[in-house]
């Protein structure tokens, strides 16, 4: 069995589904919210087994609260807007099943209920691009489908709570510079394009271009990338 690890923050929308395609399968699953004003905590309540509160100190924090309250050997992370496959959960214990020097491991990404276009550009950023960076040793696993081994967390090695943006990116860089990461197209979930329409992909693109060039050269990242999207 693996442990789940949902962050929120006003997702009474979304959060249902999402957490109704976890429950289905053989897992912990822990809700970590960030002080919603819905009622998000109240529907979650009847899906997962622990809630916590990371009390608005962010999404890195929030990772690392549930990671190291999590029953499991396997923690897994995973957004409330999205929704996972059926074999998710069970993929990724495969995998680390097979192999026990494996640190981390994510998967692809897909529009949840998208158009022709969306379900064009995920397969390009969200898929290809995702395991043919890997094959250079760039490894981008996402936070909406990532899972590692909770004894990282347990050394103090987690999700860095400064970085609002890309701490998805900059653990899976991290560890895989520890040990073993990969990515595996048959670990899939879905998830709502609704911040990209929002931003526009054009310029989701470009702010994704300048937060990795800020990154790598260890200047600081804008604050809330994502501040005043919609979550309808």
């Amino acid at each position: 069995m693996i442990s789940v690890i949902v962050s929120t923050l006003n997702e009474e929308k979304s959060i249902k589904a999402c957490l109704e395609s976890i429950r289905k399968q053989n897992v912990e699953l822990i809700l970590v919210d960030g002080g919603s004003k819905d009622n998000t905590v109240e529907i979650a309540k009847k899906y997962v087994d622990k809630i916590l509160y990371d009390g608005g100190k962010g999404l890195g924090y929030a990772r690392n609260l549930g990671a190291l309250n999590a029953s499991n050997e396997i923690v897994a992370f995973t957004d409330a807007d999205t929704v996972v496959a059926p074999d998710w959960a069970e993929q990724i214990e495969e995998k680390f099943k097979k192999d026990r020097s494996l640190l981390g491991v994510g998967g692809v990404v897909k529009p949840l209920n998208g158009t022709q276009l969306d379900n064009i550009i995920y397969r390009w950023n969200s898929d290809l691009w995702y395991r043919t960076s890997a094959l250079l040793g760039f490894y981008q696993l996402a936070g909406n489908n990532c899972a590692y081994r909770k004894i990282l967390f347990e050394k103090n090695i987690g999700f860095d709570e400064s970085l609002s943006f890309l701490e998805d990116t900059d653990y899976s860089l991290r560890i895989s510079r520890l040990g073993k990461v990969r990515i595996s197209k048959k670990i899939i979930v879905y998830s709502s394009p609704r911040r990209f329409k929002q931003k526009g992909y054009l310029g989701t693109w470009i702010k994704f271009f300048r937060a990795y060039l800020k990154y790598f050269m260890n200047k600081p990242l804008e604050n809330d990338y994502f501040n005043g999207i919609s979550k309808s």
